[in-house]
């Protein structure tokens, strides 16, 4: 037995299910884009910690950093991850403050998935001097100095095209290890 369908039909059949689709498409896109700014703040990020490493051959200082997305946005892109960081020892008068200069940039552009968490491990590599004057600090306060890391990820959304990448940015005092 032979199905035989007339051929209006046939186009008429697959005009509704293209119509479906098409319907389907656009309420996913629109729900996700309505979740863009309940999500965008609430995407954090954080420097985990801050080591110094004194190795036979150099020496340097390596940071880890967390981005997470908590919520169902699947629109975000981390361009970049941008940390400076100086050393502070606070004491009854004041702060004494170590300031090297050092800001590293590190470029990921990778994407960051609703409900994940993107690390990446920075290193700043350091002369034998400032090797020796963060060793010097941290001698003269008898190891309590604290690494003052200041965070900020470049994150790229639909809207950057028009209003440039959205920064976020933040701040932690961290023991240096």
């Amino acid at each position: 037995m032979k199905l035989h369908f007339p051929r209006p039909q046939i186009v008429s059949v697959a005009f509704i299910i293209l119509s479906i689709c098409s319907a389907l498409y656009i309420s996913l896109a629109g729900l996700n884009y309505l979740r863009f700014f309940p999500a965008l703040a609430q995407v954090d990020s954080r420097v985990v910690n801050v080591i110094f490493v004194n190795g036979s051959n150099a020496v340097s200082l390596s940071s880890l950093v967390t981005v997470d997305n908590p919520t169902e946005y699947s629109g975000f892109r981390i361009q970049d991850i941008t940390l400076g960081v100086y050393f502070v020892h606070p004491n009854a008068t004041g702060f004494q403050i170590l300031d090297m200069g050092l800001l590293l940039t590190q470029p990921l552009n990778a994407p960051l998935q609703p409900h994940s968490q993107v690390a990446s491990q920075l290193t700043f590599r350091l002369t034998t001097e400032e090797g020796v004057s963060i060793i010097r600090f941290n001698r003269t306060y008898s190891g309590d100095v604290l690494a003052h890391a200041l965070l900020t990820v470049h994150l790229f959304t639909f809207l950057s095209s028009v209003t440039s990448l959205t920064n976020l940015e933040s701040e932690e005092d961290l023991h240096l290890s």
